[in-house]
């Protein structure tokens, strides 16, 4: 066994918590969002929060991100959002512009509450970092705001990147 990433790619999942939680004990923050990815999933929630809190505390933006999945699963959408806006624009953005992933979520988000105008404008920037999801859901939300042909370029070019629902 190498590291955590390789015994968690090779399925034993014992060992790779054990490596994880021995190096986010001793303050590694990557393992921080690793152990609380992998304990989540195991459903054991409220130890998954305080990883990914900790981990969050020092600016990751994946453990924000995972947070901000968590909240919303637990349907506390305005928690979730506020995880989801921190991770899609972090301070200072000079250095990192963002976590593509939330920044789609949020668009999906603010797009179910309505709020489409901002929903298109955080949908297009994760579009236009390549994120497929974000394509495929912008060009919906512009074909339903009866921009079609602006709808047509993302869903082309999400089909295009070999996106399922995109065709």
């Amino acid at each position: 066994m190498n590291t955590a990433s390789d015994t968690d790619e090779h399925g034993d999942i014992d060992d790779a918590e054990a490596v994880y939680r021995a190096a986010a004990e001793a303050g590694d923050i990557a393992a921080m969002t690793q152990l609380a990815m992998l304990i989540d999933e195991n459903a054991e929630y409220e130890e998954a929060e305080m990883w990914y809190r900790r981990a969050t505390d020092a600016g990751d933006t994946t453990a924000m991100a995972g947070l901000a999945h968590m909240l919303r699963a637990a349907e506390d959408l305005d928690g979730a959002e506020s995880w989801w806006r921190r991770a899609a624009e972090p301070v200072p953005a000079e250095y990192y512009p963002g976590h593509i992933s939330a920044m789609y979520r949020l668009g999906v988000l603010l797009a179910g509450r309505g709020d489409l105008d901002e929903a298109e404008a955080w949908l297009e920037r994760a579009a236009g970092r390549d994120n497929k999801p974000a394509m495929a859901r912008l060009g919906e939300l512009l074909h339903d705001r009866g921009d079609f042909e602006a709808a047509e370029t993302w869903r082309r070019r999400a089909a295009g990147n070999e996106y399922f629902w995109a065709q």
